[in-house]
């Protein structure tokens, strides 16, 4: 009787406790709400008056000196350089099966306002918890996109927002597919790719804590982004020292335009999209098998690769960057597994010389030469599991899947050298060698070109001899 008369009391005296301090997150809450929706009405005021004509520039290119039409080959190549035994990678970890776990938010059937979207082929349903039903007035100016921004304050995405981030986590999405992400629902919650649906993307983008803007031309709305990497072939707009390149989430090139927008932005939203790649996206995997024959010193191979044509649509939206961004990304998981059961046979037993000669002949020979503006019209780098698709490659193509077969298989380090309109790699190497090199930090690298076909370890093409390169680190 006693102990159950204490229980009771410590049972009401914790009661009280909770519900004081339900009361008191309650009330920091609403706090927190007045504090944002001042900001939104700040903002919103500040929408409706500070507003400015910019004119944009020319999007940059990367390179104007034009490619090799074809790839030269080499009369002679010289033996390479011994260096100790191959030490043979770790295995790489398994690939997936499935997607990750995607788990709808819990809400009663009644209050669901279910929005299917199809991500790169990945359908997802999130819970807008709301009908879209903001309208739009026209002509767009800056008082109507005042408007609108307090029309969309008024209503609470921050369970759509938090929808929005565990995807991001679960599907190992970067800054800019999380943008696209974004931008495709808002595109779903709108029912169109419009003026209304880039305004949702914006005020979204916004609230999850990034620098975009948006500048207007009479009834055209345009994204204004800033990213951490240069993005070429893309309309900018230079703004508080920073450039604001356009639509990147649509990979749409446009003619240079003349618009209104802002200076400043949002308090606390000013981080640039960044688009580097440390890891690819989890997007289901269509894995595809092909065989790439090649031969070295007289030995026929006919390695089998697998990559992930599941990744082929995300690589094909995605703008064009720099190239510290494609030497830098992660394989696909499938990619990375290919290399390891195909080469390891190959390379094991052979000196380091050997087994990076091997290599670099399987790149050489493997893939037929072509430029980018014959095969796709454009310029456009590709990832390692775009080389694997495609029927052809260039320089910067072979250069990056060279640098990572090195790194992956026999653990050496690797510079991408940019010439003028030729990209080659420098591998360091820790014993004298004859053969062509460049000092980076003091460390020896041998110059392994990887479109001249034929060529040796050390081996520079003709018209590069003597050139210094502008060296990419990654």
């Amino acid at each position: 009787m006693k102990y159950t008369l204490i229980l009771t009391l410590v049972s009401m005296v914790f009661l009280a406790g909770q519900q004081d301090f339900d009361e008191w997150m309650k009330k920091e809450q609403q706090k927190y709400q007045r504090y944002v929706d001042t900001f939104d009405a700040e903002f919103a005021d500040f929408l409706n008056r500070d507003w400015k004509e910019f004119q944009s520039f020319n999007g940059l290119t990367r390179d104007e000196t034009p490619k090799p039409v074809a790839a030269p080959v080499a009369k002679i190549a010289p033996p390479p350089p011994p260096g100790p035994p191959v030490e043979l990678p770790a295995p790489p970890p398994a690939v997936p099966d499935t997607l990750p776990e995607i788990v709808e938010p819990e809400r009663p059937a009644e209050e669901k306002y279910p929005v299917d979207v199809d991500f790169f082929g990945v359908p997802l349903v999130l819970d807008s918890g709301m009908v879209f039903d903001i309208s739009l007035k026209t002509p767009i100016d800056n008082h109507v996109l005042s408007d609108f921004w307090l029309e969309l304050a008024k209503r609470d995405f921050k369970p759509l927002l938090a929808q929005l981030e565990s995807l991001r986590g679960r599907l190992s999405l970067n800054d800019w597919a999380f943008g696209r992400l974004v931008k495709t629902t808002a595109e779903r919650m709108t029912g169109s790719v419009s003026a209304k649906s880039d305004l949702l993307t914006w005020y979204l983008l916004v609230k999850a804590g990034y620098d975009v803007k948006v500048g207007y031309l009479a009834d055209r709305v345009v994204l204004l982004t800033p990213t951490t990497r240069m993005i070429y072939e893309t309309p900018y707009f230079e703004i508080d020292g920073r450039r604001y390149f356009t639509d990147i989430f649509n990979k749409k090139t446009d003619k240079p335009l003349k618009l209104k927008t802002y200076s400043g932005n949002y308090p606390e939203a000013d981080r640039p999209i960044a688009v580097g790649l440390p890891t690819l996206p989890v997007l289901g995997g269509r894995y595809v098998e092909r065989e790439y024959p090649f031969s070295y010193q007289a030995v026929e191979y006919r390695p089998v690769l697998e990559y992930d044509a599941g990744l082929l649509d995300f690589f094909n939206a995605y703008p064009q960057t720099e190239l510290e961004v494609y030497f830098a990304a992660s394989p696909s998981p499938v990619v990375r597994k290919s290399f390891y059961e195909s080469f390891t046979p190959l390379v094991d037993g052979k000196s380091q010389g050997e087994a990076l000669d091997l290599i670099l002949r399987f790149v050489q020979t493997a893939f037929s030469y072509e430029t980018d503006g014959d095969q796709f019209g454009y310029e456009k780098p590709l990832f390692p599991d775009e080389t694997l698709y495609y029927p052809f490659c260039d320089c910067e193509d072979r250069a990056v899947l060279f640098a990572l077969m090195t790194g992956e298989l026999l653990g050496l380090e690797t510079v991408g050298l940019r010439y003028p309109g030729h990209v080659a790699v420098g591998v360091r190497w820790g014993t004298a060698y004859e053969g062509d090199h460049l000092k980076v930090a003091g460390q020896d690298f041998l110059i392994c070109d990887p479109t001249y076909i034929n060529a040796g370890i050390g081996m520079s093409m003709p018209q590069f001899k003597g050139v210094t390169p502008e060296i990419i680190r990654f």
